[in-house]
């Protein structure tokens, strides 16, 4: 528990006062916030342009072409993304 005075003497609320601010529990390192994520504007449409564009270029990412790489490398939403996909 704690240390108990001894006859004769009393705790002062000044003492009580210091003595919680300055134990361990007073000090307790809060936990940091989570770092904010930065909104990332990916493209809702596409024009005819673009739609050719990335036709074309979407079978040259590799053997492995997954939602996720085609939603990073040409920043559109991952609906238009699993459309594009689906039409290759």
């Amino acid at each position: 528990m704690g240390k108990q005075p001894t006859t004769g003497q009393k705790k002062t609320k000044d003492s009580i006062s210091k003595a919680a601010t300055s134990s361990k529990k007073g000090g307790h390192k809060k936990w940091t916030k989570g770092k904010a994520k930065e909104k990332v504007d990916n493209a809702c449409f596409l024009d005819v342009a673009t739609y050719d564009k990335l036709m074309g270029a979407i079978p040259k990412l590799g053997k492995h072409i997954s939602l996720s790489s085609v939603v990073d490398k040409f920043k559109v939403q991952s609906s238009i993304a699993r459309v594009l996909l689906r039409k290759l």
